[in-house]
């Protein structure tokens, strides 16, 4: 039998709802996701998001974690990288200008189920019970959420230098395409960060 919060699986789920209501009542959606895919498919970004996959799922079996496996490692991988440039872009726009709540809330549930929830349910399916680990790994994944969704902005503007891509009106609708180098100095802190995040993590499970 499946043991769980209940009262906690109801709110994220209604949640979820919510927000799904709130996006698809946002205006021309369809030219929205085709920016933000352009956005997206910038080859830098692309490769960057592979290696990273790459790393945390070949990391899986040293973890120690019996709740860190292939497929949830790819899954989770793939919905940080669709959805983090833009809820972190979001919230910082909307906290900027002081509206545009709904986007704040659509994005906060956005890294909530792609760093949580989503984490959740396929245990519950795979296990049969509700995770353990549900509560920990709320307070730890989303840090990760949100350094991918800053490294994803970064752009280099001419006059500026380097900037993140949701510093500028236009954002992801009329993409600046940036080659890697030249935003390098700050990615790489930002991957370090990451990287050093998942090293930790796997070399306590293994030392314990």
């Amino acid at each position: 039998m499946m043991s769980h919060p209940a009262p906690y699986i109801l709110f994220w789920a209604t949640c979820l709802l919510l927000a799904a209501r709130l996006l698809l009542r946002k205006p021309q959606i369809r030219k929205r996701f085709s920016d933000y895919r352009a956005f997206l498919s910038q080859p830098w970004k692309i490769a960057t998001f592979i290696i990273a996959a790459s790393g945390i799922t070949l990391a899986a079996p040293y973890s120690g974690d019996p709740t860190w496996d292939y497929p949830d490692s790819i899954i989770i991988s793939a919905l940080t990288f669709m959805t983090a440039p833009w809820a972190v872009g979001a919230v910082f726009r909307s906290l900027k200008t002081r509206t545009g709540w709904a986007d704040i809330f659509v994005a906060v549930c956005m890294m909530l189920f792609s760093s949580s929830w989503f984490y959740d349910i396929y245990i519950s399916l795979r296990d049969g019970v509700y995770p353990a680990t549900w509560l920990s790994n709320l307070l730890i994944s989303p840090s990760f959420y949100i350094l991918g969704g800053l490294f994803w902005n970064l752009e280099h503007q001419p006059g500026r230098g380097i900037i993140f891509s949701f510093q500028r009106d236009a954002w992801y609708h009329e993409a600046a395409h940036t080659s890697f180098r030249k935003v390098v100095w700050i990615a790489m802190p930002l991957m370090a960060f990451a990287v050093y995040g998942v090293a930790w993590f796997v070399l306590t499970e293994y030392w314990n």
